[in-house]
């Protein structure tokens, strides 16, 4: 796991050994550049998981955002529509 600076991996490197060890698992917070080149193997590699960098929240904010996820994860595994979906174009100018 990855929740200081993004530079400090070396992507093209990690991506080799995970493509060839796929019982790896590499979660990331942080990555560089932020966010992934689109191109980025980082996107499709099944044992790859980006998450959101949150490392400025304080307080209850964590806690609140993590439950929000739980929800979203609830309400896709029961094929219920996302509260909280981005589109593809909205992605494109997110922070």
């Amino acid at each position: 796991m990855n929740t200081s600076r993004g530079a400090i991996i070396n992507e093209p490197e990690l991506c080799q050994v995970l493509t060839e060890r796929p019982d790896l698992t590499a979660i990331l917070d942080v990555t560089y550049p932020e966010p992934p080149a689109a191109e980025s193997p980082l996107f499709t590699l099944e044992n790859v998981i980006l998450t959101p960098h949150i490392s400025g929240s304080l307080d209850g904010e964590v806690a609140r955002m993590g439950q929000w996820m739980a929800d979203e994860l609830i309400r896709h595994l029961d094929g219920r529509p996302l509260q909280y979906q981005l589109t593809e174009a909205e992605l494109t100018t997110a922070a």
